[in-house]
């Protein structure tokens, strides 16, 4: 799921850069799993590819990437994801055909109250990443969503378009922010065991 602010620009900008000399572009992505992190790797890579230059902020090194020179990156270990507290999402979604599975639901909102500040601690307390606000400029942000509170200050200070990457759908809220509209016609919540083509009953309880 790709979700843009300012598309218009941002596609213009992506277009007109593959033609002219590399752009600059920041991944801020310090929290999330391996599996939001194989997601980001052939994005990367091809933008790598087609002549820009690209840094990272991650929580596990990207060692498909490290033969690029165009390619930098800042890892935050103290952020390694612990995937021993959440329950098999797969298996969660494939098993019950609830309403909604509040197990997995459960854990992970609690999580979301202490996320984003220690995200936010470790990602600006990092003097590698305090360097970068000094003396680098980006062209473009490209954010996950799991770090997107850690990253808009990125995108402000950079004065960059922006781009959130998410392995599923974003989660609900996040889309106002992005100047968007949450679409729950046919956008199911992640939890939920609801398709994209949900009967009255299930928009209304989806919205």
């Amino acid at each position: 799921c790709l979700c843009l602010r300012r598309s218009y620009r941002t596609l213009i900008f992506l277009a007109v850069s593959s033609v002219s000399d590399g752009s600059s572009i920041l991944l801020c992505a310090p929290f999330g799993t391996k599996s939001h992190k194989n997601m980001h790797v052939p994005i990367v890579r091809e933008l790598i590819l087609r002549g820009h230059n690209v840094t990272s902020i991650s929580n596990y090194q990207t060692v498909e990437l490290h033969n690029f020179t165009s390619f930098q990156e800042i890892v935050l270990t103290e952020l390694v994801f612990d995937m021993s507290q959440y329950p098999n999402a797969f298996e969660q979604l494939l098993s019950h055909k609830k309403l909604f599975n509040f197990g997995p639901t459960a854990v992970l909102l609690k999580g979301m109250f202490t996320f984003p500040e220690m995200i936010t601690n470790a990602v600006y307390n990092h003097p590698e990443v305090q360097n970068l606000l000094k003396n680098a400029h980006f062209d473009l942000v490209m954010t996950s969503q799991a770090g997107i509170a850690a990253s808009y200050p990125m995108i402000w200070h950079f004065k960059s378009p922006f781009i959130v990457l998410s392995p599923n759908i974003i989660f609900p809220g996040y889309v106002h922010l992005l100047g968007d509209d949450e679409h729950t016609s046919y956008l199911p919540f992640i939890f939920s065991s609801f398709s994209e083509k949900m009967n009255l009953w299930e928009r209304i309880c989806n919205t």
